[in-house]
């Protein structure tokens, strides 16, 4: 008797009927396969430092400060940049000091321009320098 129940729970384990034969599992659906997928994440150009006063997407310098007389930094050579562009800064290099050279050529932008000759960099000139239609020298 032992034998026939340690028989019948082994079969019933096992999965066999009490007939000795095996019991038919249901079948489980096969998932479908899931296709393969790069992953690969495009580049990304990086994004450029901008310098201060620099636009993003503007090809020019956005002047954003005062400047006069006594001023020597980035901002300046800019500005003489600027003005040779348009004829007013004459003088053979953009140096980064704003001292008289560059005074007389922001006082001959003012005057084209119809600002106030006052050679200092203040927002009127600031907004004629920033337009694309700002006036040339004659």
């Amino acid at each position: 008797m032992l034998a026939l129940v340690a028989t019948t729970g082994f079969q019933s384990v096992q999965g066999y009927g009490s007939s000795g034969s095996r019991r038919a599992t249901p079948a489980v659906p096969a998932t479908p396969a899931t296709p393969a997928v790069p992953q690969v994440t495009p580049a990304v150009p990086a994004t450029p430092a901008i310098p201060s006063g620099r636009v993003l997407g503007a090809s020019t310098f956005n002047f954003a400060r005062g400047l006069s007389q006594g001023v020597r930094n980035n901002d300046v050579v800019e500005l003489q940049n600027r003005l040779k562009d348009l004829g007013f800064f004459t003088f053979h290099t953009s140096t980064g000091f704003f001292g008289p050279i560059t005074r007389a050529s922001v006082t001959a932008f003012q005057l084209a321009n119809g600002i106030d000759p006052i050679g200092i960099v203040g927002p009127l000139t600031r907004a004629a320098l920033n337009s694309a239609t700002a006036k040339m020298a004659q």
